[in-house]
This record gives C-alpha cells, sequence and structure tokens, in this order.
C-alpha cells in the first residue's frame, strides 16, 4: 500500500466514474475501471468507492481513501467542490 498524504486539502474536482490509472510500488502500472464517486483532494489522491473492498480501515490502496460505494456516493453529492478534506496517520 501506498500512504496517503498528510495535511490539510480541498477538494477540487469531482468525477462520477473513472477509471483509474497509475504506478505500483514495484514500477508496474495498475488499472481499475468504473471506479465510483470519486472526490479528488490533491494531486491524483482521492476519496473513493472500492466496491473491490470487503472492510476498510487498514492500509490498502495507491495513497487514495477507499470507501464504501454508498459512503463515496454520500461524500460525493454532499461535499462541494471547496470543502476541506483533513488526513493524518
Amino acid at each position: 500500500a501506498t500512504p496517503t498524504i498528510v495535511g490539510t486539502f480541498h477538494i477540487y474536482s469531482k468525477v462520477r466514474t473513472q477509471t483509474m490509472r497509475g504506478d505500483n510500488a514495484d514500477g508496474t502500472r495498475y488499472e481499475t475501471p468504473d471506479v465510483p464517486w470519486i472526490s479528488y483532494f490533491y494531486s491524483g489522491y482521492a476519496l473513493h468507492g472500492a466496491p473491490w473492498r470487503a472492510s476498510f480501515g487498514y492500509a490498502g490502496s495507491h495513497g487514495c481513501i477507499n470507501l464504501p460505494v454508498s459512503v463515496a456516493q454520500w461524500i460525493y453529492t454532499w461535499a462541494p467542490v471547496g470543502t476541506a478534506v483533513v488526513t493524518h496517520r
């Protein structure tokens, strides 16, 4: 897993669904199609639904904050662009 950046940020973009792509720690590429309810808050870091996960609350992403789909949808609809996102260890 890649650590999530720590600090205070603001949602700058929201996307209903998207294919997310990037690099794994070992240099290989990943591609995850149909990621739902994405709220970007810093560079490629985002809050988003993770329907592939059965449990949450532990490291297991490429730096994003994985959420149950219903929670990601709630945040997406509740939080407008500009809403603060505070992350910590």
